[in-house]
């Protein structure tokens, strides 16, 4: 469950958020929507850890996120709005890439890139570069990398993107 109690985010004279508070419950969907700009990036990333809101608190599975973001992100699936891909790489291999950070070696490895391979669908794209992928295949990478250590919580940013 992740519990957002009342955080805002300023950088400089701009207020990114104010006072958001919400509770994404365990095995239901939570969407935040608004126009560009109204702070939902900032929210997902003061989430996640990667910025620190000025106010309030974040708790995900009970562990708050300023006070031990490293524990938080081992059971969080990020996928960004920006993919950041090597393009030197394969499918298969961000997924191993991902899949090591989050500690799954040898058997348990394969078979998580396997099963999301084939879960995703994205068996003509595996053991392909992503070097010049569309917007869609590298959608499609960026998700399986995300999914690859079955984290138990997901937050997408711009899911629907390409």
């Amino acid at each position: 469950m992740i519990e957002i109690k009342h955080i805002g985010k300023s950088f400089g004279k701009i207020k990114a958020i104010k006072d958001v508070a919400f509770t994404a419950r365990d095995g239901e969907i939570t969407t935040l929507l608004g126009v560009n700009g109204s702070g939902k990036t900032t929210t997902l990333r003061s989430i996640a850890g990667l910025i620190k809101p000025d106010t309030g608190s974040v708790m995900v599975d009970g562990v708050t996120v300023a006070g031990d973001p490293k524990t938080v992100r081992r059971n969080l699936g990020y996928l960004l709005d920006e993919f950041g891909l090597y393009a030197r790489l394969t499918t298969r291999e961000h997924m191993k890439y991902f899949a090591n950070l989050h500690g799954l070696r040898g058997q348990a490895r394969h078979d998580a890139v396997n099963d999301t391979i084939a879960l995703l669908q994205i068996e003509d794209i595996a053991d392909r570069r992503t070097d010049g992928f569309s917007l869609g295949e590298r959608s499609k990478v960026a998700l399986a990398r995300t999914l690859v250590f079955s984290p138990q919580n997901l937050i997408l940013d711009e899911p629907s993107r390409g």
